[in-house]
């Protein structure tokens, strides 16, 4: 048993270093990295620096002081103009009617502190089509988190699917009266 542990190492992980071929000589160089300039997204106002979106209103007017960024549209705005949904939560139930703009207001609210952290969460568009309210979002995780909101504040029947490789997310939520 001695003879076995002493004899058994842990594989060593690698990490790769990302690599571009040169053109003229066909051999691999390391990359190396510029310093960029802070970006400030045109759409919302959210800043970029050492990649990572947030934001930050002083830092935005010191930066527009200044002049030493670029404008860019961040992930959340990209995601929003071209249309690319992350989440679909679909709201249904008697419970809906009279309560729309209470459950709106609810979902809105979640919207502002999940960018507060994340300028990528952002919901698409919201449609009602008959007694349903759809909302389209461009994180998945936003759509789960208020499914689990409304969930929590007015209970009801909540069922939340991932899709396979876990790029799309339905949450169906339910109330009847």
């Amino acid at each position: 048993m001695k003879r076995l542990q002493q004899e058994y190492q842990p594989m060593r992980r690698i990490f790769y270093r990302p690599r571009q071929i040169d053109a003229e000589d066909g051999k691999y160089h390391i990359r190396k990295e510029e310093p960029s300039l802070a970006r400030i997204c045109s759409g919302c106002g959210a800043i970029s620096l050492e990649k990572r979106w947030f934001f930050d209103k002083a830092l935005k007017e010191e930066l527009i002081n200044s002049g030493q960024f670029e404008y860019e549209c961040c992930p959340g705005c990209a995601a929003v103009e071209a249309e690319e949904v992350g989440g679909v939560v679909l709201l249904s139930g008697g419970f809906l009617e009279g309560r729309t703009d209470e459950l709106l207001k609810a979902i809105q609210h979640e919207e502002e502190e999940l960018r507060a952290d994340n300028p990528a969460s952002m919901i698409i568009n919201i449609a009602s089509s008959g007694e349903n309210i759809v909302i389209r979002t461009a994180n998945p995780f936003m759509a789960e988190r208020i499914g689990k909101k409304l969930k929590k504040a007015y209970d009801g029947e909540l069922a939340i699917i991932w899709s396979h490789e876990d790029r799309l997310v339905r949450v169906y939520w339910s109330r009847e009266e």
